[in-house]
């Protein structure tokens, strides 16, 4: 299975989940009640992640063997209580580590548990996390939110909340999370860029973040280059964006964000209709990364464009015959 049609059958099996279990959405009138009812649910499910098992990054994952061996003794032990939801939390939270492919598995898990009554904030982390990795961000915000009342002042999940709210074009509420953050995490230097976006996107000053960013050592000169290279194309502003976005390059500081520069660049070169250049960068990246949907779009601009200036030209020659 593709990884696109993976993320589809996500989608369809995870919502058709919650439309038969009327779970996660909250169908109620009124924002001032939503919000309510959520901290409500959230009071209700303290936990302390630091007192229990919580893995949430790769290097924290079990082994996929051991995880395959623990998952096989929990399921027997699941059929013989099945009413027993924290072996299908344990269970869920396995799957989660094992990567994308469970993680329809382990949100219909997860749902489960918390609609059963297994009220542990750990549930609303990971269900947060795997709505947003699979671009649905109006269910990973309630969830970041619920987990976030009884933890406030989580770096991670207030990082992810502030991705799923500017995902949705919610500027200025994404603005106010990476300012709460700010205020403890002053040298962040990807929450600056994070933020600087927001604030942009808000109609907030941002040059003064920007300025800090680009003070900051080597690597906040790179994403200040950036970010700012990034809002100028957005700007319309193509010259300029291929300035600032030329010279990060030239530091070329990481692989994986230089292809992000390239495309950008790219782009630029296309919106200025220097179709040559966009070509030239275009070509031998798509070679090496053919599955970037990204590079794909440009590639296809440029072949229609290509096409129509083929058509012109014919026309051009027939009408001089």
């Amino acid at each position: 299975m593709g990884f696109n049609e993976s993320i589809g059958n996500l989608k369809k099996i995870t919502l058709r989940f919650i439309d038969d279990h009327s779970l996660s959405v909250l169908t109620v009138s009124g924002a001032a009640l939503v919000l309510l009812l959520t901290a409500l649910i959230g009071r209700a499910c303290y936990s302390s992640p630091a007192e229990k098992y919580f893995p949430r990054n790769q290097a924290d994952f079990l082994p996929l063997k051991t995880i395959d061996r623990k998952l096989a003794f929990l399921e027997k032990k699941q059929e013989k209580n099945p009413e027993d939801l924290s072996i299908l939390f344990t269970i869920a939270q396995l799957k989660f580590q094992k990567g994308i492919s469970f993680y329809p598995e382990s949100i219909i898990a997860l749902e489960k548990t918390k609609s059963g009554g297994y009220l542990d904030s750990r549930v609303f982390y990971y269900l947060g996390y795997m709505y947003q990795q699979e671009g649905l961000n109006s269910y990973a915000e309630k969830e970041y939110k619920r987990f976030l009342y009884n933890h406030p002042g989580d770096y991670d999940a207030l990082m992810l909340l502030g991705r799923a709210l500017y995902s949705q074009e919610k500027y200025k509420e994404a603005a106010s999370v990476y300012q709460t953050l700010l205020k403890k995490h002053k040298k962040d230097k990807i929450l600056i860029a994070n933020s600087i976006f927001a604030f942009w996107k808000s109609g907030y000053p941002y040059h003064d973040s920007l300025e800090s960013l680009a003070k900051r050592g080597r690597e906040g000169s790179y994403l200040a280059l950036c970010v700012e290279g990034e809002i100028l194309y957005e700007e319309g502003r193509y010259q300029e964006a291929l300035q600032r976005l030329n010279l990060a390059k030239q530091m070329q500081l990481s692989s994986d964000s230089d292809i992000k520069i390239d495309i950008l660049i790219a782009k630029s070169f296309l919106s200025s209709s220097d179709i040559i250049s966009a070509k030239n960068i275009v070509i031998p990246l798509i070679k090496t990364n053919p599955d970037n949907k990204e590079l794909k779009i440009i590639a296809d601009k440029i072949l229609n464009f290509e096409k129509k200036n083929m058509k012109k030209n014919n026309i051009r020659k027939k009408r001089g015959k």
